[in-house]
């Protein structure tokens, strides 16, 4: 026990012996730095028109406890000289003088480091620099009026300064930049011509914040300017309501571009709009009355004359394209000819899959990614929209342009594109007999279980011509029993033609024979509903879905028993021996 004891008093004796070590060593940290700030600047500039210049800046430094291990001052010119031959001294306010070690290897920073037997202490210091540099090339920049603008710039301190100086020595000929935003009120300008001509520039400010750079600057006419500080002038935009002159003439890329991508396009809806119609059975009719031809070469030479003329005025070179889409419009189709003969047979499994082959392929086919009303076209229009700003952004580049710039470019081509991709849809034809028969198995599907108070059934039928192709598709209501002149009683898909384009809506068909008995018990039924006379003294009537099952109670009730008088004599039954003896 006595000797646990003695080894319990022993650690603690040594921790508590690096614990003192370690106390002593962070109050031998704490006196071996301090922080030092800058309070105040002043600044001798000579700037030469080919952007040289010499800098002499005299900042006043105070040191807080301790001593000064280092200073950084960064933010200056890059690339930066120190004067040959100068002392650099920290100088302190009893006249006590510390030489440090200068770095100047990094960009825009003169590092002061000093040993601790030499660094300053506690008080206010003077800090004395010289530098020859160049101003960097976004310190020069054209101007208006044929002038370049020259900017110089003290840069902000992690501290604000106080009573900032900074005096510009600007080439003869030299004028202040009255634009420069220098400060608030509390700055105030001097300006004063050297007797070699040179024009001197005195900019005081009472407070400087804290990382806030002091912008000065002064405006060089060009003829003063060395040829390689001139900037190439920046081509001015046309207005797009101004002709241009003839010396200007150039074709921009952008819109060229654009306009040979603008007229593929409403060739391939021309194209595609025509064969999909062929392929309906019906004849497309263009708004404009002219042969596809003609409304292809029109398409082809209106891109043409709207690419030569944007350059030479924006807004006829976009109005060039604009009847484009007006040769592209279609009016509703035509039938191209009668139906063709045929016949209807069941529609079996491989129809119903034939079909809904057909109508996946159809929603995913060419002519929908050029329809704007689809999703398909959307798509396609956000990616033209992106195709329009990288081939502005990454293909033009940024050499001058007598257009106007990029961004308007491309709103201009975005007009008659949005008109194009909205123009000529899919919903401007009707149906094919594909998308019938699949409305047709779905509507049979979600049908009711009785409809009318005579059991139902229903049959998919589809119309086949001589050669086997489809032309329509039916859904039958088969029952026990039928009124004599019943022909038909389906469910069909009609296309009505609403606010120019094709609404499908399932409908109910109803064909009788005039002076029948269905057609009486029609009659009865719906009263005075509209008919269609056929051929064979058949009549049509196209009625609302809702009204099946008044139809059908109508047409397929169980006709009445007629009485033993009224029922006609039924004929002998005769056996075939009887027969072949009566022939013998």
């Amino acid at each position: 026990m006595p000797r646990r004891r003695h080894l319990v008093r022993r650690a603690l004796a040594v921790l508590a012996l690096f614990a003192a070590c370690g106390a002593s060593w962070s109050a031998a940290s704490a006196r071996a730095w301090t922080e030092a700030q800058v309070q105040s600047a002043r600044a001798r500039v000579e700037v030469q028109p080919s952007g040289a210049l010499k800098v002499h800046l005299t900042l006043a430094v105070h040191v807080q406890g301790g001593w000064l291990e280092g200073l950084d001052i960064a933010g200056l010119d890059p690339e930066l000289t120190l004067e040959p031959g100068q002392d650099i001294v920290l100088v302190g306010s009893d006249g006590q003088r510390h030489r440090p070690t200068v770095d100047a290897t990094q960009p825009g920073t003169i590092g002061l480091s000093f040993r601790r037997r030499d660094a300053p202490r506690r008080g206010e210091y003077s800090l004395e620099l010289a530098y020859r540099a160049a101003l960097a090339e976004g310190a020069v920049q054209p101007a208006e009026g044929g002038r370049t603008r020259y900017e110089w710039v003290l840069p902000g301190w992690r501290s604000g300064l106080d009573d900032v100086h900074v005096e510009l020595t600007a080439p003869a000929g030299a004028e202040p930049d009255d634009e420069t935003r220098v400060g608030d009120s509390m700055v105030t300008r001097e300006i004063e011509a050297l007797p070699d001509g040179r024009v001197l520039l005195h900019f005081v400010r009472a407070h400087l914040p804290r990382t806030v750079p002091f912008r000065v600057a002064f405006l060089l006419p060009n003829e003063l300017v060395p040829p390689e500080r001139l900037a190439p002038a920046a081509a001015t935009p046309l207005s797009p309501m101004t002709w241009a002159a003839s010396g200007e003439r150039s074709l921009d890329l952008t819109f060229t571009t654009l306009c040979g991508i603008f007229v593929l396009l409403a060739l391939a809806k021309l194209a595609l709009h025509r064969r999909t119609a062929l392929a309906l059975g019906v004849t497309a009719t263009g708004l404009v009355p002219l042969a596809p031809l003609p409304r292809a070469l029109g398409v082809l030479a209106l891109g043409v004359l709207g690419a030569w003329l944007y350059p030479l005025r924006t807004d006829l070179g976009v109005l060039a394209l604009c009847p484009i889409v007006l040769l592209v419009l279609e009016r509703a189709p035509r039938p191209s000819g009668p139906p063709r003969l045929g016949g209807y047979l069941p529609a079996g499994s491989r129809e119903r899959l034939w079909a809904a082959a057909r109508v996946r392929i159809e929603r995913y086919g060419v002519d929908r990614w050029l329809d704007a009303s689809t999703v398909q076209g959307l798509v396609t229009l956000l990616l033209a929209v992106l195709a329009l700003v990288a081939v502005d952004r990454f293909v033009v580049g940024q050499g001058g342009r007598r257009v106007p710039p990029g961004y308007a470019t491309v709103l201009h081509a975005l007009v008659p594109l949005a008109g194009l991709m909205l123009a000529t849809t899919r919903a401007q034809l009707p149906s094919s007999v594909a998308e019938r028969l699949c409305a047709l198995v779905a509507l049979a599907r979600s049908f009711p279980a009785s409809c009318a108070s005579v059991p139902t059934a229903l049959q998919l039928v589809l119309h086949r011509d001589a050669q086997g192709r489809g032309q329509d598709a039916r859904l039958r209501i088969v029952t026990e029993h039928r009124a004599s002149g019943l022909v038909r009683l389906d469910v069909a898909i009609a296309d009505y033609l609403r606010l120019g384009r094709y609404v499908r809506e399932p409908v109910l068909l109803v064909v009788t024979r005039e002076g029948s008995e269905a057609e009486e018990r029609v009659v009865r039924a719906l009263g005075d509903a509209p008919f269609r006379s056929a051929p064979g003294g058949r009549r049509a009537r196209t009625l609302p879905l809702a009204r099946l099952g008044a139809v059908v109670d109508a047409v397929c009730s169980e006709l009445p028993t007629r009485t033993e008088s009224a029922r006609p004599a039924a004929r002998p039954r005769v056996s075939l021996t009887e027969a072949a003896a009566k022939r013998a």
